[in-house]
């Protein structure tokens, strides 16, 4: 522009005034990355080069720096959305704010299983195990392992009667629709081996009386005093239900089935069975005989019968 000066009505010739005005656009924020998980550092950027900037950071500041031409949002920020604005001046010392820009920390997973309860391997209702995911709101996808079957991303069924006894380990592993990974978690099921059971009589035969008739035991194999022994029979009215004992002297001669049922210290069980037959005393009759006799008489046979039957074996017994 010019300007002349005026003096006693006499104005001086025009001089010639020239003026610079700079203009700075506002600059532009670049970041290594829009979004990322927790834990991973974000770099943010200038368009060009100025001769200062200050950073601004909201809700809180996370930034390594407020005054770097390069800073970065710290790995140890916590998750949310943050809001960046730079505010820079250039070599005419002109000034000028960014817009503002968004990123987000996305949270870390953290996942729980829940319990698994302790079964013997012939249980075959099967077990949910559930995965809880926080914060509140987090979803993705889960992976399980091959001891379960798979219901949903958060859920998976554990059956016994499947994977046998032994000690299982459930693991799970989950990543959020962000991306982000949560730790391994895991969980360990047991399942018990079911016991194997023997059962045997102290005789296989007894008679209803007389010789051989002593009261019937039980020998078992494969228990424990720790476990519970219920011992049944049909036909047997004198079984003690707790060690299996009868006596045959009581009871009907037939061939009689006895039934223990023994449950182990974890609930566990297995059934054997065994047969004791009763035999009914015999019946000796030997009044065919004669009753009397001359001491000069020569010897004389002495027959006999058992149930009505003649005998040829056995043994006479008796005084003078």
């Amino acid at each position: 522009y010019f300007v002349s000066q005026t003096t006693n009505g006499c104005e001086s010739e025009l001089a010639q005034i020239k003026v610079t005005v700079n203009t700075l656009p506002p600059p532009a924020i670049s970041a290594s990355k829009d979004e990322a998980c927790k834990g991973t550092a974000i770099t943010l950027g200038l368009d060009k080069t100025y001769s200062s900037q200050t950073w601004t950071c909201t809700p809180t500041n996370v930034l390594n720096s407020t005054s770097l031409a390069s800073p970065t949002i710290q790995a140890t920020a916590e998750a949310g959305t943050y809001s960046i604005s730079v505010t820079v001046k250039d070599a005419n010392e002109c000034e000028n704010v960014s817009e503002a820009k968004t990123l987000e920390i996305h949270p870390i997973p953290q996942v729980t299983l829940s319990d698994l309860t302790p079964k013997c391997e012939s249980e075959n209702v099967a077990q949910t195990i559930t995965a809880t995911i926080t914060p509140d709101g987090v979803v993705g996808n889960g992976t399980w392992n091959d001891k379960v079957t798979k219901l949903t991303e958060y859920t998976a069924s554990f059956a016994p009667s499947v994977v046998k006894n032994g000690s299982h380990t459930v693991t799970y592993d989950f990543v959020s629709d962000k991306g982000c990974q949560a730790e391994q978690v895991s969980k360990t099921a047991e399942v018990y081996a079911l016991p194997e059971i023997t059962l045997a009589p102290s005789q296989t035969e007894v008679c209803q009386g007389g010789n051989n008739s002593d009261v019937v035991t039980m020998r078992t194999t494969g228990t424990a005093a720790t476990g519970t022994f219920a011992y049944s029979s049909p036909t047997l009215t004198t079984l003690n239900a707790t060690n299996g004992s009868f006596d045959p002297k009581s009871e009907s001669t037939e061939t009689h089935t006895i039934t223990l049922l023994y449950t182990d210290e974890h609930s566990c069980q297995d059934q054997a069975q065994t047969t004791v037959k009763i035999n009914a005393r015999p019946v000796a009759d030997v009044s065919m005989n004669i009753t009397e006799i001359c001491d000069y008489n020569p010897a004389i046979s002495l027959t006999a019968k058992v149930d009505g039957n003649a005998e040829t074996g056995g043994a006479f017994a008796g005084t003078g």
